[in-house]
């Protein structure tokens, strides 16, 4: 059972508190909410199709009733079903009706074979025969047609994708405000059509350490890369946040699902008026004869 938790934990659709020796999980609704509108437009499809499905096998099974009930003898030519697929149904006429034999066909008539033909052959020599007989080489020489070779299709790419995610600073103070970079490349001749971006807070036992301000969700439907989000330091510590993009991958127009992660450097949070700071003390040396 823990391990498809944790993989609805990495995917963003439940949080994790530890009560002692026991991992509590609560769902989030935002995130299901998300996975809710982007399926809402394929819905009308599936209930479209089940609906076609249904009709299909309720005609099938009035065709197949009607078969039984009058029997299978259609006469030739006669349509089952009409423009709208709706079954006929065979008139009272033709139930039971017998096929007429058919008349034997008519005999051709006789052809005559003309009796007046000429016997007589014809004697003597032509003498209108032409005598000139044309010399010489022709000089027209066909040319070689040229031949076309198929040439070699080209490969389709290989698709990659890089997710990556940089934090502006790595120390801040209680108040201040972090700023993220989420960034993404994708290999020369493919697309990456990235459906929800989610960027938050990696889980840590407690309140969190950082909040969001813009955008004020965790999951959103990115404008394009890179993606600027900001957020703001609640309480001393350290975290570090998740990037996750998922959406429709391209590669000459070979279309699937894909989805890329990354993690950005752990973050430390101080208290308010504690930075840390350095101090460069000059040194004094004497050179030894």
């Amino acid at each position: 059972m823990a391990q498809p938790l944790g993989v609805l934990r990495d995917n963003g659709f439940t949080t994790v508190r530890v009560a002692g020796t026991r991992r509590l999980y609560a769902r989030r609704p935002e995130r299901l909410a998300a996975i809710n509108r982007w399926l809402k437009s394929f819905r009308g499809q599936w209930i479209g199709s089940r609906e076609g499905l249904a009709g299909e096998v309720e005609r099938g099974k009035r065709e197949r009733e009607e078969r039984e009930s009058l029997g299978d003898e259609w006469p030739a030519g006669a349509s089952r079903t009409s423009a709208r697929g709706v079954p006929r149904l065979k008139p009272a006429c033709w139930r039971g009706r017998q096929r007429r034999p058919r008349a034997p066909a008519r005999p051709a008539p006789p052809v005559a074979t003309p009796t007046n033909t000429p016997t007589g052959t014809p004697t003597g020599t032509p003498t209108n025969t032409p005598t000139n007989t044309p010399t010489g080489t022709p000089t027209d020489t066909p040319t070689a047609t040229p031949t076309l070779t198929p040439g070699t299709p080209a490969a389709t790419p290989e698709f990659w994708a890089s997710l990556s995610i940089t934090a502006g600073q790595t120390v801040v103070e209680v108040g201040q405000t972090l700023a993220l970079t989420v960034d993404l490349e994708v290999s020369e001749g493919c697309r990456f059509g990235v459906m929800n971006l989610t960027v938050r807070e990696e889980d840590t036992p407690g309140e969190p350490y950082f909040a969001h301000i813009d955008p004020a969700d965790d999951t959103i439907l990115p404008g394009g890369f890179p993606s600027r989000w900001t957020f703001r330091a609640l309480q001393p510590g350290s975290a570090r946040f998740n990037a996750y993009a998922f959406g429709e991958g391209d590669c000459d127009m070979g279309f699937f699902w894909h989805s890329e992660g990354a993690w950005s450097e752990r973050v430390l949070v101080l208290p308010a008026g504690e930075r840390p700071y350095r101090v460069w003390l000059p040194t004094v040396s004497r050179l030894m004869p």
